[in-house]
């Protein structure tokens, strides 16, 4: 058990009492907010979840179709040094022999 706890239970009914309506005082809001208020907070709070929302998408949107052309350009970048490196790697073809004169006569 808590030392509050301990001292609040040797409070008779009367300050129990007081001190609850004392604490309820200083630490419990003044008053509720209006309900207008309140009507006009929950619906900046939505359009604003609304907003977030359709940015999330259309930035998922871009990232897909960036992504999709980022692989292609590099696929293709890929298969020009592959085909690059695969050229240089093949022997040369040994020129062809010129001709050899046939002899007159």
């Amino acid at each position: 058990m808590s030392r509050a706890s301990e001292i609040v239970e040797q409070l008779s009914w009367e300050e129990q009492r007081s001190l609850e309506e004392a604490l309820t005082a200083v630490l419990a809001p003044p008053h509720q907010p209006e309900d207008a208020f309140v009507a006009e907070l929950e619906e900046a709070l939505l359009a604003e979840a609304e907003r977030r929302q359709e940015q999330q998408s259309r930035l998922s949107t871009v990232g897909l179709v960036g992504g999709g052309i980022a692989t292609l350009i590099l696929g293709i970048l890929g298969f020009i040094l592959f085909r690059r490196q695969r050229r240089e790697a093949e022997p040369e073809e040994a020129p062809a022999p010129a001709p050899v004169p046939a002899p007159a006569g």
